[in-house]
């Protein structure tokens, strides 16, 4: 029993330093170039805000500033790096398959991984738009930004509220599935037919992302085609488990 238990426990060690090992090489591969998309979006939203902020009056910057000036830029960074990791999986997966059968992983548990790895380079574009508008608030406003005055601004500015969602529970909903889809269709990589759903759900995600407050029916078709993706990724994570 004890002999069963030792060797159970030096396989699940074994498993996530196989794990640990091919999220390495995921980062090696890709996050550099992720890094520096960040970096070039919190640029030019910097800059953006640098003209734009000499020419506006009152306490805040305007809605049109969020929604038609830094959405864009938002958008491009968010699709460079989406596209980016569905490249690097379809590279991976010519030039890299003899590396992956070296460290004898799972074909499931390596798309759980390059899922996992998707969803928080995915995430990070989130979060850093969340606290540079943070900041953006707060530097025009010649002050720590108030509580109040947060509060209002993401519910006052869609693009702010739809990447900050508060209460709304059905656009938290929205963007986690969103984000989930996301990184499955990269860990799908470029396939046959593998890009059809991946640009929907971008273009979907371009023409509705912004959305008034409340349940829009631009939510639930949102929230529809990111369940597709992730069933169609779930559907290739179970095709993947014959494989090593």
């Amino acid at each position: 029993m004890a002999e069963k238990k030792q060797g159970t426990t030096e396989k699940m060690s074994k498993d996530i330093r196989l794990t640990l090992s091919f999220l390495a090489l995921l980062a090696r591969a890709s996050i550099y170039r992720i890094l520096l998309v960040l970096a070039a979006m919190v640029f030019v939203e910097s800059a953006l805000f640098f003209v734009y902020s000499q020419k506006a009056d009152g306490y805040a910057l305007g809605s049109n500033f969020y929604n038609q000036l830094l959405f864009p830029v938002f958008l491009a960074a968010l699709g460079l790096i989406f596209f980016r990791l569905m490249w690097m999986e379809a590279v991976m997966s010519d030039a890299g398959m003899y590396t992956l059968q070296r460290l004898r992983i799972s074909g499931s548990r390596i798309f759980f991984t390059e899922a996992f790895y998707n969803f928080f380079c995915l995430l990070m574009v989130f979060i850093v738009q969340i606290w540079l508008a943070i900041g953006m608030l707060s530097v025009h406003t010649k002050d720590t930004v108030s509580s109040q005055h947060l509060f209002l601004a993401l519910y006052k500015i869609e693009f702010l509220h739809c990447l900050f969602p508060m209460a709304e529970v059905w656009k938290w909903l929205r963007n986690i599935l969103l984000l989930l889809a996301f990184s499955m269709e990269a860990a799908c990589g470029f396939g046959k037919r593998n890009y059809v759903l991946p640009v929907l759900t971008f273009l979907m995600t371009i023409c509705w992302f912004i959305s008034p407050i409340g349940r829009e029916f631009s939510d639930f078709v949102c929230i529809l085609l990111s369940v597709l993706g992730i069933v169609a990724g779930l559907r290739r994570a179970w095709l993947c488990r014959l494989f090593l």
